[in-house]
């Protein structure tokens, strides 16, 4: 992409100043609905996109929207930060507390260590298929996110920064598309 295609830091930093309190409420909620169910902090992963625009590591380009930009870096750092976690081995933390042996003698009659492992890896394998279905539509995608952590109607809305019409026109398209691929519905 060449310089020209992209904004500098100086323009993004210009383009932060001009927000609107309606565009700050909109990144705040894609952070929080990012964050959520990725075991982050909604400020940090806001700060980290901030961060990354200003520094010129991640460029917007002239064509997007600085406030859509921004959800999108948002998404994909979220979304390496859950990968890098789930790559590394997670530190156990050990303590001389008395309490502690008292609860490792206390039966666990949930599912097991590796029973919750599978389901979450199901989970994340279902949740990444339904989500290439839209590899190609980055608004799609991201208002399918929002409907996997519970967003709808008005709020889910303003996460894609879509008028009712083109909110409408996009729900029936991710709606057909999901239909296309599970006729018989998710098992």
């Amino acid at each position: 992409m060449s310089k020209s295609a992209v904004l500098s830091p100086a323009e993004v930093k210009e383009a932060l100043n001009g927000l609107l309190d309606p565009a700050w409420l909109r990144l705040r909620k894609v952070a929080h609905a990012l964050a959520r169910h990725r075991g982050l902090e909604a400020e940090d992963l806001l700060q980290e996109a901030f961060a990354r625009a200003l520094e010129g590591s991640r460029q917007c380009p002239r064509d997007i929207e600085v406030v859509r930009f921004l959800a999108e870096a948002m998404r994909s750092i979220a979304s390496g930060a859950l990968k890098a976690r789930r790559r590394s081995p997670e530190g156990r933390a050990s303590g001389d507390d008395e309490s502690q042996d008292v609860l490792e003698n206390v039966p666990d009659l949930g599912p097991s260590v590796e029973e919750r492992l599978e389901s979450a890896q199901e989970i994340a394998l279902r949740r990444r298929a339904v989500l290439e279905l839209f590899a190609d539509d980055a608004t799609a995608q991201l208002m399918v996110e929002g409907m996997m952590v519970g967003m709808e109607g008005e709020e889910l809305r303003e996460l894609v920064d879509l008028t009712p019409t083109e909110f409408a026109s996009k729900r029936r398209l991710v709606r057909r598309r999901i239909d296309a691929a599970y006729p018989e519905g998710r098992k």
